[in-house]
């Protein structure tokens, strides 16, 4: 690792550094991902795991180096960011490989189901696009018009760009708008995504935080047998008439 960097875009944070996974490791990881290529369709552009049940590497053998590395950075980037990284605790929620074919792109997008999301390239060939750009929520310049002269806001300002190498790790707010661009290469690009979710650790209890995820370890799931779902024409009057009869009392400042 010869740098880290934490690029500020408006509002958001984005962590880019460079790893350098032993080289026995980083075979192992390209060996699985290559081996992918079989019962992928050569004429699919973008092969995603994580929605062709693919999606936990994290507990593969050939991919623990890579999820250790990713475990302390993510400490690093929340450390930076203002979290009290004590009382938090991070899980592994998803992670699977990505493989990009010659003109292969990814529209833009988030990961809802996260926190924070890390992708990491294992093979890019240089010079062959499918860079990540990253689209700010908060435009500083609006497109429109003024006294009929139309103008159209610098992307410059709202956009930010990375090329990927082999190596290269970028950690950023799940929430952040990002895609890829048109991939131009002869051989494939592999890279790998992680989602990470984030609540309070199990030592602090259920009450001692507000707006964030408590621990599962205090969660709860419905009971597996649901109750009969009565239809409404079959419900009881007394029923029916409970619900008909109740109104809202919309309250205007």
């Amino acid at each position: 690792m010869s740098f880290l960097k934490i690029h500020n875009l408006v509002s958001d944070n984005i962590l880019t550094t460079d790893l350098s996974p032993p080289e026995v490791v980083m075979s192992e990881m390209i060996d699985y991902v290559q081996r992918l290529h079989t019962p992928v369709d050569k004429d699919d552009k973008v092969y995603l795991g994580d929605v062709l049940d693919n999606a936990s590497l994290h507990f593969r053998d050939e991919f623990s180096w890579l999820t250790s590395q990713i475990e302390s950075l993510v400490n690093v980037y929340l450390y930076k960011a203002g979290f009290d990284v004590d009382n938090i605790a991070c899980f592994h929620q998803k992670s699977w490989p990505v493989i990009t074919q010659n003109q292969g792109f990814i529209k833009p997008h988030t990961h809802p189901n996260a926190d924070l999301s890390c992708v990491f390239y294992l093979q890019s060939p240089p010079d062959s696009g499918g860079n990540i750009f990253f689209n700010s929520p908060n435009d500083l310049l609006k497109e429109g018009s003024i006294n009929g002269k139309v103008f159209h806001g610098s992307v410059s300002r709202s956009q930010y760009g990375i090329k990927p190498f082999p190596g290269l790790l970028c950690i950023f707010p799940s929430s952040l708008e990002h895609r890829v661009s048109s991939y131009l290469g002869n051989s494939p690009r592999y890279s790998i995504t992680y989602d990470i979710f984030i609540t309070t650790k199990s030592s602090l209890g259920p009450g001692k935080s507000e707006n964030f995820v408590v621990h599962p370890s205090y969660w709860k799931e419905f009971l597996s047998e649901k109750p009969e779902v009565i239809p409404e024409s079959k419900a009881p009057n007394s029923y029916n008439e409970s619900c008909h009869n109740r109104s809202v009392d919309i309250i205007s400042d």
